[in-house]
């Protein structure tokens, strides 16, 4: 397919140690964010919290937390969901190229030496993160 030929063309790995995703000297928590909307294997997103834990066999699919209407992924925060504010507007606009990609919009991002498109992806990340209901407090157990 045409992705596929493009990402054939992309994929470089002096890329990614010249023009990293996340510099060294960014928190281990910006890091983690930022990863976790690369990958998507986080209980932040609710298709993978479905996947692993299957708590819920009753919903057909997998709702996302902020809007309830779209089935929850990365592609869904990162672009769909409409209950963020302005700000979140305005950096997926200057972003669509990256989801012109779809589910592998982390292709390009990996890849790119462009590095305007990387630190927009990371301002995009943490304003999500900003404005989520989910909180790492979710992940934590409580003692009785």
């Amino acid at each position: 397919t045409e992705v596929n030929e493009k990402a054939k063309e992309l994929i470089c790995s002096f890329n990614c140690i010249k023009f990293p995703l996340v510099s060294r000297n960014c928190s281990r928590y910006f890091t983690t964010n930022v990863m976790d909307f690369v990958h998507g294997h986080c209980l932040r997103f609710q298709d993978f919290s479905f996947s692993v834990l299957k708590y819920d066999k009753s919903l057909e699919v997998p709702i996302c937390l902020e809007c309830g209407t779209l089935p929850d992924s990365v592609f869904h925060k990162l672009f769909e969901c409409d209950m963020y504010d302005e700000n979140v507007v305005k950096l997926r606009s200057k972003l669509i190229e990256l989801q012109s990609w779809g589910v592998n919009f982390h292709l390009k991002l990996i890849f790119s030496k462009d590095t305007e498109i990387k630190y927009l992806f990371n301002s995009l990340v943490q304003q999500i993160c900003s404005q989520s209901i989910f909180d790492d407090n979710f992940l934590c157990i409580q003692e009785y």
